[in-house]
């Protein structure tokens, strides 16, 4: 339930957390307004006069809803089952709470339209599971319209090319004069392009990003901040313009968390997704890696193909010079396959402080272990 927390409601919340304490799951505080709202684990009720439908919609979901905490100037923070969330100053909590309860809903769609389509060709049915996790996760926008009307009507990704990568180090040669590594223990599920032989002598990188990004991205292809309300997710560290595109040449720089996040595909099963990019040879501006050593000790590679940082990110001011080609998928926790990811992966657990810590501190250790420094 939710009341005001003014002087005289202070005696009600109190006596109601003392009446009722094994059935508060977490209560949050607000200010300049002073209200609170208290969750329960059978019920929850929205008591705002202009969100009565956001209301039933809580009383149905709110075992999704783990952690709400309420700032000022309209700054939510939103943990739901699996996810965190910031919720920027000036936005409707509303509309974010109605994102995460319509989650199920998506996910429906997405089965739906997954079920009868080519999408997804049997021969990679357990992709089915971090495809329908990427749309549950996206906003439900025209993008998501259009992607369930492209699962529904054309083949999204192409077999041919769709391969797993082993744990052997090699280097592919030159593509575009730049050299592309194996990206080891990797899954590669290759995007049905048309015209590819146009794109096929250009140079491969890697962009990092939130699943809940994919989707629009596979639709309109890799925007420049400011264009079609994408937003700078990183800042713009080395760039001119301030709203460059960002790739790397290197998968495991691309694929940090801090970019590529960890998303939950069920409890102790975590992946993250990579976007594989074509981009146009001489278009872009070689940068060193903007990271530094705010996550690794600073001795440690970023990647043991790169003996440097130096030349880690690839900075482009033209969207039609990069094209995303590729999607790149790696699991991780102990439901993990051992034979297409590795042994490493399949000791992440959620620790302390999520998966994404617990996986860095797994790879740098095993950096640490084969001495791969700079």
């Amino acid at each position: 339930m939710a009341i005001r927390f003014g002087m005289a409601s202070r005696r009600i919340w109190r006596e109601l957390v003392a009446k009722y304490p094994q059935g508060v799951k977490h209560l949050a505080l607000g200010r300049p307004d002073g209200w609170c709202v208290l969750f329960n684990n059978d019920a929850w009720e929205w008591n705002l006069p202009s969100h009565p439908e956001l209301s039933e919609r809580l009383r149905s979901e709110v075992t999704t809803l783990r952690y709400l905490c309420i700032g000022d100037n309209g700054k939510y923070y939103l943990e739901a089952q699996g996810q965190r969330c910031q919720w920027r100053a000036g936005s409707r909590l509303s509309d974010f709470l109605s994102y995460c309860c319509n989650r199920s809903l998506r996910q429906e769609k997405a089965k739906s339209a997954l079920a009868d389509s080519s999408a997804l060709p049997a021969a990679h049915a357990e992709l089915m599971t971090i495809f329908v996790k990427m749309l549950e996760e996206h906003h439900e926008d025209c993008y998501f319209e259009q992607m369930l009307e492209d699962i529904k009507s054309k083949l999204l990704f192409d077999p041919q090319f769709t391969r797993v990568y082993s744990f052997s180090p090699a280097c592919y040669g030159h593509r575009g004069g730049q050299p592309y590594f194996k990206p080891c223990g990797w899954r590669r599920c290759s995007l049905a392009i048309d015209k590819f032989e146009e794109y096929s002598s250009w140079c491969i990188a890697y962009h990092g990003t939130s699943c809940r990004n994919v989707a629009s991205i596979m639709i309109r292809g890799l925007r420049r901040p400011g264009d079609e309300g994408v937003h700078v997710a990183h800042g713009q560290a080395h760039s001119t313009s301030g709203c460059s595109i960002y790739v790397s040449p290197s998968i495991e720089y691309a694929a940090f968390p801090v970019y590529a996040e960890l998303f939950e595909l069920q409890e102790n099963r975590w992946a993250q997704l990579v976007l594989e990019c074509r981009v146009r040879p001489s278009s872009f501006t070689v940068k060193p890696g903007s990271l530094g050593n705010k996550y690794l000790p600073d001795h440690l590679r970023m990647d043991q193909n790169f003996a440097t940082n130096a030349e880690l990110e690839w900075l482009i001011e033209k969207p039609e010079d990069v094209v995303f080609t590729g999607l790149m998928i790696r699991e991780f926790g102990e439901a993990a396959s051992e034979a297409i990811y590795g042994s490493l992966v399949r000791q992440v657990t959620a620790g302390s402080k999520g998966p994404q810590f617990e996986w860095t501190k797994l790879r740098a250790a095993e950096y640490q272990r084969l001495q791969q420094c700079l």
